[in-house]
């Protein structure tokens, strides 16, 4: 991802939003807000990848290579 779209993905989620954490099987989950997923342009299927940087939980979507 070039840093210009780095930069936009952020300015269209400069508004913070709050979502519950809810329980799905075994696991914890949380849903992405349509401007993020947009901004990240993340559709069913893709993989994302989870980090922890400075207490902030970082996700990214995961490259496919074809």
């Amino acid at each position: 991802m070039s840093r210009n779209t780095q930069e936009t993905s952020v300015i269209a989620m400069s508004a913070k939003e709050g979502h519950k954490v809810s329980q799905t099987g075994n696991s914890l989950s949380v849903g992405l807000p349509k401007s993020i997923t947009n901004s990240l342009k993340i559709k069913r299927g893709d993989e994302l990848e989870f980090d922890i940087h400075d207490n902030k939980l970082v996700l990214n979507k995961k490259r496919k290579w074809t």
